[in-house]
């Protein structure tokens, strides 16, 4: 897992738009790129780390509004 490049210092990420914290565990969606706290996506570290791709609750709404798929983790 990597983490976000450190922008400018009001950037806010995640569903709580929030800044990013060095000691806060975050992963990116594959879709929009974006970086969500595991905490606030409901992800352990265990499960994020197994994760090939990771589909943030935003996208993963989207995809199904869309395109009426089903969601994919």
């Amino acid at each position: 897992m990597t983490v976000p490049v450190r922008r400018a210092q009001a950037e806010l990420f995640c569903l709580c738009q929030q800044p990013y914290h060095a000691d806060t565990a975050m992963v990116s969606c594959d879709a929009c790129e974006e970086w969500f706290h595991l905490r606030c996506v409901g992800l352990s570290q265990a499960a994020a780390k197994s994760l090939r791709k990771y589909t943030c609750p935003v996208c993963a709404s989207l995809r199904v509004r869309l395109f009426n798929l089903k969601p994919h983790g």
